[in-house]
């Protein structure tokens, strides 16, 4: 939730915009912010979104409430996985 009670700054006119996704979202990591741009990029349109981390769901620094949420969106986990290289095309991945 935004904290609106600036009254001097540019935050507090905005609502902050996020922008529209499509295709396939891959995201690093598992930790609070992680997930939460998981499901971010779902709402944001996304088709398919990736988590992928290092070590297995034991070992996840999230609150458990995030990752269920990542979990109930439809979200896809691969744990024991460490990326080494992204491929690029374009100015877009095409592979990890």
């Amino acid at each position: 939730m935004l904290n609106n009670s600036c009254s001097n700054c540019s935050c507090s006119s905005k609502t902050p915009k996020l922008p529209k996704l499509n295709g396939r979202v891959l995201v690093l990591g598992a930790g609070d912010t992680a997930f939460d741009c998981a499901t971010s990029s779902l709402r944001c349109g996304a088709k398919k979104v990736t988590v992928v981390f290092r070590r297995g769901f034991t070992a996840i620094r999230a609150v458990p409430e995030e990752m269920e949420a990542a979990r109930e969106e439809k979200c896809e986990f691969m744990p024991f996985m460490s990326p080494r290289k992204v491929n690029m095309r374009d100015g877009r991945i095409v592979s990890v």
